[in-house]
């Protein structure tokens, strides 16, 4: 199934539903987690959370999920900064 957000909820056979319940299902599961945690967070005085997803499919949920931000490579960009913060120094040179 090509995931992509179909034009109703309801399916009108059997791609459309399966697609509708994965896109729709798991998006509203996120964002009730999202709102629950965020809920817990705020009662602690602390800020509302900035959410971020990331991953294959990720991009799929963003019309579900309009307050997250997306990053495609985060965890690759997390890779290389950490590579560039742990590179060998010699000479007062980074390598």
């Amino acid at each position: 199934v090509n995931l992509e957000i179909p034009e109703n909820l309801i399916g009108k056979n059997t791609t459309d539903s399966v697609k509708s319940g994965l896109i729709y299902g798991y998006g509203g599961m996120i964002d009730s987690l999202i709102n629950k945690l965020a809920k817990e967070i705020v009662q602690m005085d602390q800020p509302y959370p900035t959410v971020v997803i990331t991953g294959g499919l990720a991009n799929k949920l963003l019309p579900i999920l309009p307050e997250v931000i997306f990053h495609d490579h985060l965890t690759l960009r997390g890779l290389y900064l950490f590579h560039l913060m742990n590179k060998p120094v010699e000479n007062g040179k980074e390598q």
